[in-house]
């Protein structure tokens, strides 16, 4: 069982305009009552997935052998009909953080980093923090399906902007 934040990144567009959501969600937990997902958050998973893997070997982070089995494993767990567009849609992810580190001397890249926000009971995984001398760029993988997020004054990305500072 995964531990989640009582005030999680992710859901703070519902805790900072209704923060009785937070114990609603608490005494539902108490209860036994557990949150279903979706098929567009398991869609979700499957593309950020397949993204990390791919921005992971375009960073050096991880090897082609590595890429390779783990990129076996994604296929044989998400339905052949995503591939084709899972597969565009990480391309342009990796695309967009190879531009934005390219745009500033000695970026660090940062994958996948679990970050305390500075917000009591708020931390959560970051999925890209591009991190220069002058510079902080965060970037949420949004794969498009179900809710529209904006990612203007995004809460989301705000504390994570918090925690990466």
């Amino acid at each position: 069982m995964s531990i989640h934040a009582k005030l999680s990144p992710s859901s703070a567009h519902r805790w900072l305009e209704c923060p009785g959501s937070v114990r609603l969600a608490s005494e539902m937990e108490k209860a036994g009552v557990v949150e279903g997902g979706s098929v567009y958050a398991d869609e979700g998973t499957m593309a950020h997935t397949l993204a990390e893997i791919q921005a992971s070997h375009a960073f050096g982070l991880i090897d082609d052998t590595e890429r390779v089995g783990r990129l076996r494993d994604w296929a044989n767990t998400t339905p052949d009909e995503y591939h084709d567009e899972m597969h565009e849609c990480a391309a342009s992810y990796v695309a967009l953080l190879q531009r934005l580190a390219a745009e500033f001397p000695h970026t660090q890249v940062m994958l996948e980093q679990k970050v305390d926000t500075g917000v009591t009971a708020s931390w959560g995984t970051l999925d890209a923090a591009m991190v220069s001398a002058t510079h902080l760029h965060i970037v949420d993988y949004k794969y498009g399906k179900g809710i529209p997020v904006d990612a203007t004054e995004n809460p989301q990305l705000m504390l994570y902007a918090l925690g990466g500072l």
